[in-house]
């Protein structure tokens, strides 16, 4: 039914007084989802009048923190349960930016089936009656909020009253810091209270405070106090603050404090762990560092670490990427930001490194791991790193993988076959050309009954009893066999030669075998043909030794003439031993006799004029020459007719011997030597001593002198190298023949000789110099020539006058 004109004006009249008391309005048809909102809505909501708005758009401009829970009341007053009464106050958002409360109140009104068809109301800014309420809220609580404050305080608080310091508030707190009840020490002086406190300082500060007026701030300060029935040393933080009355003047002072004793504990504690953390890293065994924050500084590094960084002490304290900066666009760092961030550890076996090191960027290798590191409260702060430098090792197999690459392409030249038998298993691997010979599949397992398949029956039997002698205790170690396979379908017997070596553990028990096979068919087939042509030739010879039959007469008296020369040379070499027993024993006899009275004489005759000490010396002289020469005569006289006993000897032992002998000599030259690793040779130790003693001996004593005369310390050097008998010199002609040849050789910086004189310096008494310009009696080259002879070697030299000389030794390796 339509509003007749008093209504109207009612209503106008209503719309009027709102908006004459700044209240909105709001009306909601929830039927056709229709609504009115008035401009003064509208505005408290912070929007133009003329603002097409909705319920969601009016919803946003509340508040953040209450826009939920208005939200919420809006939907449970529609709600069956609700009585349909709408009240509630929240605060908006103003395009003024000033807090804005407003009330909003209104009903909902239901139809007959209790279904809420509208919903309407009134809102209006309450702003100046909340903040009124908030103040005297404020107002009434504030005391009781500071009473609760300083009760419930989590310092100590206290005021001390006068230059008496008379305790007039102290809370629970600071009771229990002081370890005293209330009764203890309120309306009481300070130090009276807690006389252990007095001669710790703290009178001095409350004083000063007191009548300076400046407050006094410390921290960490020690107190000892008087607390569980002991005394105890405490740590707080603390203030004194000077107190004012009404008219300004210092009534007292108070203090506020916070105990930190645990913490001070806490943090010695982790001091004294972090001490013993670095010292573990700094005498750690091997190279470690700790990596700090983000950034990863370098907080500490041991010696071993600088060292692969070749930066010494100047990174500790700067980020690695600025410490060590070729790192960068290496995969370290992502790496250790990764276990910074997830704290799961990382680990590198063989890690290659670009580091600079003494200036020169050079490529490294390292196993190293990467932990994260936690504090007290789990929190990551940094990164462990250990490293150690594989470098060598990595090197070392790079070369034999290389070493392996090279066999295996020798292997393959040589178109050998390979194999492997592991002994506890019994499983055998076979190359594949091997494979391809015994005609075994390349997939197919072998066993060491399928390797027997392959192989002629006639030749299994030797197979195996080379096997067996093979990885015997105490054997050779050597496998070496020969064997048919039988023959496939379309194909020639093959016949192959293995070859291989045992490898024992330290128990002596055969573990491994490995080896090569080689297809001997072509040559043994040529073998076959040879001794075919031999016996041929066999039986022309026996026809021909029937015409020879009648010249044997001749040929028994050639060879009994040949005995005979055989029994004249055993005879010769029995004098030449009982000659040299006379040289060692009868002929030196009398030489001592000589010496003897000489010096008996040159006493006697001490001081006397003329010639006679003279002649005594001369005499002594000639008797020492003698003997030396007969020394030397039987030296070169047991090494002609001696047997060699053939050892392994080191060339390095029998060096330092001669030089042992020979350290008067090299003391007095001032000689100095250089020397090369010397190799290990089968001979005989005596006879390679004497060798090395006479050629030392001559590099020190042929030596050179300057313009002023004055000696030149001898510079000798001894080198080492192996030489194959294809490249050995056209007038170098070993004993005895060798695939290859130890070559040392004896170099000085001596007066040399002329190489024509090179064919008699190892003859036996050639002299090059005079006696009297050096001592010698020319036996000693020729005694190392037989030496090198009698190993099956070869010797010869080269030299300049007034150049040194070079004595160089072949001897079979």
């Amino acid at each position: 039914m339509p509003f007749n004109q008093d209504t109207n004006a009612e209503i106008e009249q209503l719309q009027f007084a709102l908006q004459a008391a700044n209240v909105g309005t709001w009306d909601y048809n929830l039927l056709t989802n229709q609504a009115k909102w008035s401009s003064i809505c509208k505005a408290l909501f912070g929007l133009p009048s003329d603002t097409e708005v909705t319920s969601d758009i009016l919803l946003a401009q509340v508040h953040p923190d209450d826009r939920e829970w208005v939200g919420k009341a809006n939907s449970q007053v529609l709600s069956p349960a609700s009585d349909g009464s709408h009240d509630i106050t929240f605060r908006t958002l103003n395009p003024e930016n000033r807090l804005c409360w407003v009330q909003a109140k209104g009903r909902v009104i239901r139809n007959e089936q209790e279904h809420p068809i509208r919903f309407s109301g009134v809102i209006q800014e309450v702003t100046q009656a909340v903040l009124a309420r908030q103040t005297d809220y404020l107002l009434q609580a504030s005391e009781q909020r500071f009473q609760q404050l300083i009760r419930q305080a989590p310092v100590a608080i206290a005021h001390f009253k006068g230059p008496q310091f008379i305790v007039d508030l102290a809370n629970e707190r600071v009771l229990t810091f002081w370890g005293r009840t209330r009764e203890q020490v309120m309306n009481k002086p300070l130090f009276e209270a807690l006389p252990e406190a007095r001669g710790q300082g703290y009178e001095t500060l409350l004083v000063e405070v007191y009548t300076t007026g400046k407050p006094f701030a410390s921290r960490e300060m020690p107190v000892d106090l008087f607390r569980n029935g002991k005394l105890e040393t405490a740590y707080i933080d603390f203030v004194y603050e000077p107190h004012y009355d009404s008219q300004g003047a210092i009534d007292g002072v108070m203090v506020v404090a916070n105990e930190i004793t645990q913490q001070v504990e806490a943090r010695r504690k982790v001091e004294a762990s972090q001490s013993r953390f670095r010292s573990l890293i700094e005498e750690a065994p091997i190279a470690s560092c700790l990596f700090v924050g983000r950034d990863m500084v370098v907080e500490i590094a041991n010696k071993t670490m600088l060292g692969y960084w070749g930066k010494g002490d100047s990174v500790l304290g700067k980020p690695i990427h600025v410490g060590v900066p070729e790192l960068l666009g290496q995969p370290f760092l992502p790496i250790l930001d990764r276990v910074y961030t997830t704290g799961e550890p990382y680990q590198a076996i063989d890690a290659e490194a670009q580091l600079v090191v003494d200036g020169v960027l050079g490529t490294y290798y390292f196993d190293f791991t990467y932990k994260a590191v936690r504090d007290e409260n789990g929190v990551i702060y940094g990164v462990m790193d250990t490293a150690i430098d594989v470098t060598e090792k990595v090197l070392a197999r790079r070369k034999i993988e290389q070493s392996e690459a090279s066999l295996r392409e020798a292997v393959e030249l040589s178109q050998l076959g390979t194999w492997s038998i592991d002994l506890p298993v019994s499983t055998l691997d076979y190359s594949p050309r091997l494979r391809a010979w015994l005609g075994i599949d390349q997939q197919e397992e072998i066993t060491v009954e399928r390797a027997y398949q392959s192989i002629r029956v006639a030749d299994r039997a030797s197979v195996r009893e080379a096997m067996l002698a093979a990885i015997a205790p105490n054997s050779s170690q050597l496998y070496d066999v020969e064997y048919g396979v039988n023959a496939r379908s379309g194909q020639q017997p093959r016949i192959l030669h293995a070859q291989g070596k045992v490898d024992f553990d330290e128990m002596g028990v055969a573990y491994r075998i490995n080896g090569f096979v080689q297809d001997v068919t072509l040559q043994r087939n040529t073998q076959l043909l040879l001794e075919q042509q031999v016996q041929e030739r066999t039986e022309e010879l026996a026809a021909i030794n029937e015409e020879l039959t009648a010249t044997s007469d001749e040929l028994a008296q050639a060879n009994q003439e040949l005995e005979d020369s055989n029994v004249n040379l055993s005879r010769s070499n029995k004098n030449l031993e009982q000659f040299a027993y006379i040289a060692s024993h009868d002929l030196q006899e009398p030489l001592r006799k000589i010496q003897q009275f000489g010096d008996l004489l040159k006493t006697r005759f001490d001081g006397s004029p003329g010639e006679d000490l003279v002649y005594l010396d001369r005499m002594q002289s000639a008797a020492r020459r003698m003997s030396n020469l007969i020394r030397d005569l039987l030296a070169y006289s047991r090494i002609s007719t001696g047997q060699i006993i053939n050892t392994s000897v080191s060339l390095n032992q029998v060096v330092n011997q001669a030089l042992d002998n020979l350290s008067v000599v090299v003391e007095e030259t001032k000689a100095q030597i250089q020397r090369d690793d010397l190799p290990t040779v089968l001979g005989d130790k005596t006879q390679l001593g004497q060798l090395f003693l006479n050629l030392l001996s001559n590099a020190f004593k042929f030596s050179s002198q300057d313009k002023s005369g004055e000696a030149i310390a001898p510079q000798v050097t001894i080198t080492h190298q192996q030489i194959q008998n294809a490249d050995l010199p056209a007038n170098v002609k070993p004993n005895r023949y060798a695939e290859t040849y130890h070559l040392i050789e004896v170099s000085d910086n001596g007066i040399g000789f002329d190489k024509k004189y090179l064919d008699r310096i190892f003859q036996v008494f050639q002299r090059l110099h005079g006696k009297n310009e050096f001592a010698g009696t020319g036996v000693g080259l020729a005694i190392v020539e037989k030496v090198v002879a009698n190993h099956g070697g070869a010797i010869t030299a080269a030299s300049k006058p007034g150049e040194g000389a070079t004595f160089s030794v072949y001897l079979p390796a």
